[in-house]
């Protein structure tokens, strides 16, 4: 328990918070009290000078001081006295508020008081339950301290005080009336607590804060914790809320755009002192101000860069971890990613993925509606998603979706494996923030794993087919203005998965083969060279399967942590271009291309769309400037005259260029 110090012969002037307690229970508690006592009680509890101390923690074998009675259903104990008739003990006030009334420690803000109090009213009392614990019309409860008016007359202040503005306020003998917090004022000494704010900054009488929990604890007026400049150098104290304006995290041209009164490097923040008081996506740091600086929550650096959010705990079936989480003003894609961190192994999903602009919802991603056929700017394909689910924004070209300058609002959730599932699993979310305007080009790593297909790594480099493969993927993602960056080879021993027999779940032999990309760290395109696909072909032969639409960006060896590409010569010829064709249209869907025509037709306005006769949302993907039935373009679901359908729309280059697997000058 928190002992606060009291020097004898101090006063201090103060705030306070109390639980209501009846009449006659405290009358009652308190003449038994004194009524009480024989034989040789335990030394009274008093300070260094021997004065009693009101508020000290006190049992039956530890008494309170002269003229002091122990309060016994107060947590831990509580020495004070009736008041109703007679003056308090130095540092202590009489809280009329609390019938009968009694003499409370003195206090200004909460951290004055003992652990399990609070300060309302000047005086620290137990911590509140409810608001009707606060005992003022008006005033709420919030983290067991008492928010809003404390009182509505003088007869609930202490005495020598006056109720200003739902405010006690000292008033001292023959000086001018003290103002509370909250309240206009135009010079430190106008203030109780000797701290005015500048107009700019708010105008009104504050405390000094380090952290926005000391604002919500210890302030009756909603206010976040922010710079201000006084006496020619900066400070951090609690800054009236605007009422209006941008939330922290979200990006602003200026103080006045920001419920904060604080915009810096062009987004909306406060203080802080420590991770856990910052946004989402932001982190404290030195952030400047005018003159000086102080401790705000900003940006993270790096470009793009990652911010990796708390695991949650999630019962199949239900989806409620909603986050928000802050992008800057520049933002230019966003990959959002879940990964699975233990329990069950229960497939997971995004729910609902939006973002609010001047008060109105941008919906990127609807589960439910997906659900119900309505289709939506951005998709993802969730099937399987046991280990690792990722979608990229934009998914679409403008026309359909975009990034806004705002937080990103985000739910996740995992589906039951049959009716009646009571697994739960524990997830992980994070979020892949690239920043800036589309310079038009950019790069992708890859890195090729050769599963028993007579070439070595250390023969790749060499190799007249692999290079082949390379340079005809090259030559097709030229068209988006994607080049190759860095390429490396890499063996994988296991030659029973040179061969895929199986392509669904996470058990299967595309699962075991995608998760030998264990090994490899960054942003990689992982390609696996492997002799034939047995798998997924519906009486076709399947070419390449990527381990997602789009694929996991940065995270190695899980089921969807790669594409395969048939090899063989017996399968894709003798020259390897026509396996470079198959990479860069399974590297399309990895970097978030669907097909612009499915092998199956799309379904009519009067069909329910069930993928097996007919294909929803007219089977193609949600870009503007492809079409159904267009043979000539790349993602196009099948091989075209041994690789003639080469084309990559505008819309498609776009969507390929804000993959974070892709990089930018």
């Amino acid at each position: 328990m928190k002992e606060p110090a009291h020097a004898a012969g101090t006063s201090r002037t103060l705030r306070a918070t109390a639980p209501r307690a009846s009449i006659a229970a405290l009358a009652s508690l308190l003449t038994a009290a004194l009524a009480a006592g024989c034989g040789d009680p335990p030394p009274p509890v008093g300070d260094d000078a021997g004065a009693p101390i009101v508020g000290a923690a006190c049992s039956a074998s530890q008494p309170c001081g002269p003229g002091l009675t122990c309060l016994g259903d107060f947590p831990g104990g509580y020495c004070t006295a009736v008041c109703e008739s007679a003056s308090c003990p130095s540092g202590s006030i009489c809280d009329r508020g609390i019938a009968p009334p009694l003499c409370t420690d003195a206090c200004l803000v909460r951290a004055d008081c003992r652990d399990g109090y609070q300060c309302w009213r000047g005086g620290c009392i137990p911590a509140c339950g409810d608001a009707s614990s606060c005992g003022v019309e008006g005033a709420s409860c919030e983290d067991g301290q008492c928010i809003g008016a404390e009182c509505s007359d003088p007869s609930m202040c202490p005495p020598g005080w006056d109720c200003l503005a739902g405010t006690c306020i000292e008033v001292p003998d023959g000086g001018p009336v003290l103002l509370g917090l909250g309240q206009a004022c135009a010079m430190d000494t106008d203030c109780r607590s000797g701290i005015c704010l500048p107009p700019e900054r708010g105008g009104v009488c504050t405390l000094a804060c380090a952290d926005p929990l000391e604002c919500s604890r210890e302030v009756t007026f909603s206010a976040a914790c922010g710079p201000a400049t006084r006496g020619g150098s900066v400070g951090t104290y609690c800054l009236p809320f605007t009422g209006t304006g941008a939330l922290n995290g979200d990006p602003c041209a200026s103080n006045d755009d920001c419920q904060s009164r604080t915009c810096v490097a062009s987004l909306c923040t406060e203080a802080c002192n420590e991770p856990g008081d910052c946004t989402l996506g932001t982190q404290c740091g030195t952030a400047a101000f005018e003159a000086g600086s102080f401790q705000g929550c900003l940006l993270p650096s790096g470009n793009p860069y990652e911010v990796l959010l708390p695991e949650i705990t999630l019962e199949a079936g239900f989806g409620n971890s909603a986050q928000r989480v802050a992008l800057p003003a520049d933002v230019a894609s966003v990959t959002l990613q879940c990964a699975h961190r233990s329990g069950d192994a229960l497939p997971m999903g995004f729910n609902q993925v939006t973002q609010v602009v001047g008060g109105t919802t941008v919906k990127h991603f609807d589960l439910g509606e997906l659900f119900d056929w309505i289709d939506q700017p951005n998709r993802w394909i969730p099937s399987d998603g046991f280990e690792i689910v990722s979608m990229g924004i934009p998914g679409s070209t403008s026309d359909r979706v975009s990034l806004r300058p705002s937080s990103v609002r985000f739910s996740v959730l995992v589906f039951q494996r049959m009716m009646g599932d009571t697994g739960s699993a524990t997830i992980q979310p994070s979020v892949l923030v690239r920043r800036g305007s589309d310079p038009g080009t950019g790069s992708i790593d890859v890195a090729v794993h050769l599963v028993g297909v007579g070439v070595s790594a250390s023969e790749a480099a060499g190799n007249a087919r692999v290079q082949a493969l390379l340079t005809r993927m090259d030559e097709l993602l030229t068209a988006a203005r994607i080049r190759r960056g860095t390429t490396t080879y890499h063996d994988v021993s296991s030659s029973t998965l040179s061969v895929i027999d199986s392509a669904e779940g996470p058990d299967s032999e595309l699962a075991q083969l995608f998760r030998l990309s264990s090994g490899r760290s960054g942003r990689v395109l992982s390609l696996f060279l492997v002799r034939s696909i047995e798998a997924g072909g519906d009486g076709f032969n399947t070419l390449g399967i990527a381990g997602g639409i789009p694929g996991p960006v940065g995270v190695h060896g899980t089921m969807h942590s790669g594409v395969a590409i048939a090899f063989d010569r017996s399968v894709v010829g003798d020259s390897g271009r026509l396996a470079g064709h198959i990479a860069a249209h399974e590297g399309g869907h990895y970097l978030g291309l669907f097909h612009v025509t499915e092998r199956i037709r799309p379904c009519t306005g009067s069909e329910t769309p069930d993928t097996t006769t007919c294909m929803p949302f007219g089977g193609g993907d949600t870009l503007a400037d492809t079409g159904h039935g267009d043979a000539t373009n790349l993602m196009n679901w099948s091989l075209v005259g041994m690789g003639s359908n080469t084309g990559i729309s505008g819309g498609q280059a776009h969507v390929l260029r804000h993959s974070n697997l892709v990089s930018w000058p």
